[in-house]
């Protein structure tokens, strides 16, 4: 399965700001690095990642993870591919991570998004995020 998360992140990134932050981004083969490693992490929740496909062909994903202390879930990578975009796939994916951290009695949802990206930000302040202008510890 990491090649089609991996195709999902190298589409849905292909136009963010956040290339200059994460370059690996930017290629299919940084993109399957991302995936290894974090599904490679002891705090990897398999519960709360899911991958989404339309007609066969990868459309989403959300990885997600303990946070340090496992007292709350974290949103690792939430990734749309843009055709699919609009269409609220990325909100579904989100509300069913947070549904796996309830589900482990994790107190809270935590993620961390670049100030650059507007989008991202937009769309995590209408599902009710919190922005921080600290930076997380992890």
């Amino acid at each position: 399965m990491v090649p089609a998360y991996a195709a999902v992140l190298a589409v849905s990134f292909a136009d963010s700001p956040d290339l200059s932050l994460y370059p690996k981004l930017a290629s299919k083969e940084g993109c399957t690095q991302i995936i290894e490693d974090l599904t490679a992490s002891p705090e990897f929740l398999t519960g709360g990642s899911w991958l989404v496909l339309f007609n066969k062909e990868p459309a989403a994903v959300i990885l997600s993870s303990r946070g340090k202390g496992t007292k709350y879930g974290k949103i690792e990578v939430v990734s749309v591919a843009p055709r699919h975009r609009r269409v609220k796939v990325g909100t579904h994916l989100v509300n069913k991570a947070s549904w796996s951290f309830r589900d482990r009695h994790l107190s809270e949802a935590r993620l961390g998004v670049s100030r650059s990206n507007r989008n991202a930000v937009r769309f995590f302040r209408s599902m009710n995020f919190h922005v921080s202008d600290s930076k997380d510890q992890d």
